[in-house]
Protein backbone atom coordinates (compact mmCIF):
# COMPACT_ATOMS: atom_id res chain seq x y z
CA UNK A 1 0.00 0.00 0.00
CA UNK A 2 1.38 3.19 -0.77
CA UNK A 3 0.89 5.97 1.71
CA UNK A 4 2.89 8.92 -0.05
CA UNK A 5 0.90 12.18 -0.04
CA UNK A 6 -0.16 13.17 -3.56
CA UNK A 7 -0.41 17.43 -4.67
CA UNK A 8 -3.80 16.46 -4.95
CA UNK A 9 -4.17 15.43 -1.07
CA UNK A 10 -1.69 18.56 -0.67
CA UNK A 11 -3.76 21.12 -2.48
CA UNK A 12 -6.86 20.15 -1.18
CA UNK A 13 -5.58 19.84 2.40
CA UNK A 14 -4.51 23.74 2.38
CA UNK A 15 -8.11 24.80 0.69
CA UNK A 16 -9.51 22.65 3.87
CA UNK A 17 -7.41 24.27 6.48
CA UNK A 18 -7.98 28.15 5.12
CA UNK A 19 -12.02 27.91 4.12
CA UNK A 20 -13.23 25.28 6.82
CA UNK A 21 -14.85 23.34 3.74
CA UNK A 22 -14.09 19.45 4.78
CA UNK A 23 -12.08 17.38 2.38
CA UNK A 24 -14.42 15.33 1.21
CA UNK A 25 -16.63 18.03 0.32
CA UNK A 26 -13.64 19.34 -2.26
CA UNK A 27 -12.92 17.88 -5.61
CA UNK A 28 -10.70 18.40 -8.73
CA UNK A 29 -13.63 20.58 -10.69
CA UNK A 30 -14.54 22.82 -7.67
CA UNK A 31 -14.25 26.50 -9.16
CA UNK A 32 -12.31 28.34 -5.94
CA UNK A 33 -14.53 31.28 -6.27
CA UNK A 34 -18.24 30.37 -7.35
CA UNK A 35 -18.14 26.86 -6.19
CA UNK A 36 -15.98 27.05 -2.59
CA UNK A 37 -16.89 31.01 -2.85
CA UNK A 38 -13.21 31.33 -1.63
CA UNK A 39 -12.61 35.33 -2.14
CA UNK A 40 -9.56 37.60 -1.50
CA UNK A 41 -7.65 37.41 1.20
CA UNK A 42 -8.10 33.83 2.02
CA UNK A 43 -7.36 33.06 -1.63
CA UNK A 44 -4.09 35.50 -1.03
CA UNK A 45 -3.37 32.90 1.95
CA UNK A 46 -4.58 29.93 0.30
CA UNK A 47 -1.51 30.68 -2.61
CA UNK A 48 1.07 31.93 -0.50
CA UNK A 49 0.77 28.40 1.71
CA UNK A 50 0.78 26.49 -2.35
CA UNK A 51 3.84 28.11 -2.31
CA UNK A 52 6.15 28.01 0.69
CA UNK A 53 4.89 23.87 0.67
CA UNK A 54 4.90 23.22 -2.98
CA UNK A 55 7.77 25.84 -3.96
CA UNK A 56 5.40 26.92 -6.57
CA UNK A 57 5.81 30.44 -8.45
CA UNK A 58 3.01 32.20 -8.64
CA UNK A 59 4.65 35.75 -9.60
CA UNK A 60 2.92 36.16 -12.98
CA UNK A 61 -0.50 35.60 -11.89
CA UNK A 62 -2.33 38.82 -11.75
CA UNK A 63 -4.61 38.06 -8.93
CA UNK A 64 -7.98 40.44 -9.85
CA UNK A 65 -8.00 38.89 -13.50
CA UNK A 66 -9.01 35.60 -11.63
CA UNK A 67 -10.51 36.38 -8.06
CA UNK A 68 -12.58 38.84 -6.71
CA UNK A 69 -11.12 41.01 -3.32
CA UNK A 70 -12.56 40.97 -0.28
CA UNK A 71 -15.54 43.83 -0.34
CA UNK A 72 -15.50 44.57 -3.83
CA UNK A 73 -18.78 45.61 -4.48
CA UNK A 74 -21.25 44.97 -7.60
CA UNK A 75 -21.50 48.15 -8.69
CA UNK A 76 -17.25 48.30 -9.11
CA UNK A 77 -17.70 44.92 -10.98
CA UNK A 78 -20.40 46.66 -13.51
CA UNK A 79 -17.51 49.04 -13.99
CA UNK A 80 -15.16 46.30 -15.25
CA UNK A 81 -17.08 44.28 -17.53
CA UNK A 82 -14.19 43.05 -19.18
CA UNK A 83 -12.23 41.97 -16.21
CA UNK A 84 -15.11 40.34 -15.47
CA UNK A 85 -15.65 38.32 -18.44
CA UNK A 86 -12.70 36.59 -18.47
CA UNK A 87 -12.75 35.55 -14.66
CA UNK A 88 -15.64 33.84 -15.56
CA UNK A 89 -14.05 32.84 -18.93
CA UNK A 90 -10.94 31.21 -17.19
CA UNK A 91 -12.17 29.79 -13.47
CA UNK A 92 -9.59 28.93 -11.32
CA UNK A 93 -10.51 25.48 -10.13
CA UNK A 94 -8.85 23.12 -7.70
CA UNK A 95 -7.80 20.82 -10.46
CA UNK A 96 -6.01 23.93 -12.30
CA UNK A 97 -4.07 24.29 -8.73
CA UNK A 98 -2.69 20.84 -8.61
CA UNK A 99 -1.31 21.27 -11.81
CA UNK A 100 -0.22 24.85 -11.35
CA UNK A 101 1.56 23.11 -8.37
CA UNK A 102 2.45 20.13 -10.00
CA UNK A 103 4.49 22.77 -13.39
CA UNK A 104 6.43 24.45 -10.61
CA UNK A 105 4.81 28.02 -11.91
CA UNK A 106 1.43 29.68 -12.65
CA UNK A 107 -0.22 29.45 -15.94
CA UNK A 108 -3.51 30.69 -16.98
CA UNK A 109 -6.28 28.25 -16.78
CA UNK A 110 -8.19 26.91 -19.79
CA UNK A 111 -10.51 28.64 -21.09
CA UNK A 112 -14.44 27.43 -20.50
CA UNK A 113 -16.36 30.13 -22.19
CA UNK A 114 -16.26 32.57 -24.99
CA UNK A 115 -15.36 36.03 -23.76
Amino acid sequence: MNNEITTEDQIISIISHHSGWKTKNIFRASRIESDLRIIGGDISVIINEIEKELDTDFSTMVFDQYFHERGESFIARLFKVTRERHRRAFPVTVDHLINVAENGSWFTPPQVRKL
